[in-house]
């Protein structure tokens, strides 16, 4: 499914993942959400460090507030991993599995896409 294509700032969703890894490291300063499919999640598995959550572990009070539950997955998932490159999410009811990929900067972050695209 084609999306509104790529802008600075554009998605609430992947500023507070930042926002949320920042508090882990703050050289972490670029992400990029992609879709979450096996032949991706594979790859990414193969050739970074990742660390997932469940969506459906969410507590209610999380779930009820807009916008708290991305920062909340990202804390869970850095819980495990905290030098994660890649975090995701299988997604839930109503909920659209999802990667991250994380960088300090855009151009690694693009770097890791393309390493993603190569195999």
């Amino acid at each position: 499914m084609p999306t509104s294509g790529i802008k600075f700032g554009a998605s609430k969703h992947v500023a507070s993942s930042i926002l949320e890894y920042m508090k882990t490291n703050q050289m972490i300063r670029s992400a990029l959400n992609i879709r979450n499919d096996k032949s991706i999640l594979h790859k990414c598995n193969r050739l970074f460090k990742t660390s997932q959550y469940e969506r459906n572990l969410e507590p209610k009070t999380i779930k009820e507030k807009e916008g708290k539950s991305i920062s909340w997955g990202v804390r869970m998932a850095l819980s495990k991993n905290p030098d994660a490159d890649v975090v995701y999410h299988l997604g839930d009811v109503g909920k659209e599995p999802m990667i991250i990929i994380f960088g300090q900067s855009p151009q690694e972050v693009i770097d890791k896409v393309k390493k993603i695209l190569d195999l």
